[in-house]
């Protein structure tokens, strides 16, 4: 049989708003009684009837999964944006040294690296994971095993194990793509 103590003076506001701060982070009233020496289960528990705890929660995560939606959409586009333009920037100034270089040979025509190949496959990955175009993503299964008939596809010059263009390369290359176009 329970029996009922007598009435309790409510805690302050000041006080009831630091419990349900600790109730809200998950904390049961026996935990929130135990962070808080001279509050007891019953009060913490009164205190979340008066106060409503419960609905002020189911609110509150109601408004939180709304507002949070948005700003992770708004968070993901920019990082989506952000990647787009570090990539961009890392083509424009690379090709244009690439092809100044290929053209010259002069060592000082050398691209120089805006980022090195391991963080350009990770920038990369990372955006294509943002997008859903991973190698684990929804869209991966669509992609055709074998390209389109009318695509020819060639590969004549392996890159360097050392990732290393040299200019002896390069002009190999050069020729093997001026042999097959005759």
């Amino acid at each position: 049989m329970y029996r009922r103590r007598p009435p309790q003076p409510r805690l302050a506001p000041s006080l009831e708003a630091q419990l349900y701060e600790g109730f809200l982070a998950g904390m049961s009233c026996e935990d929130v009684s135990a962070q808080n020496p001279g509050i007891s289960v019953g009060q913490v528990v009164a205190t979340r009837i008066d106060c409503q705890w419960d609905e002020r929660r189911r609110r509150y995560l109601e408004d939180l999964l709304l507002r949070a939606g948005a700003r992770v959409q708004q968070v993901q586009l920019e990082a989506m944006e952000f990647l787009r333009l570090r990539l961009a920037c890392t083509h424009k100034a690379y090709t244009k040294q690439a092809k100044k270089y290929l053209q010259t040979g002069a060592t000082r025509d050398m691209p120089e690296r805006l980022l090195n190949w391991r963080e350009y496959k990770d920038t990369m990955e990372l955006m294509l994971k943002l997008v859903g175009k991973d190698a684990q993503g929804p869209t991966q299964q669509h992609l055709p095993s074998a390209p389109p008939a009318n695509v020819e596809v060639r590969v004549s010059v392996e890159p360097p194990a050392s990732g290393a263009v040299t200019p002896r390369l390069a002009s190999e290359y050069l020729q093997k793509l001026e042999a097959e176009r005759k």
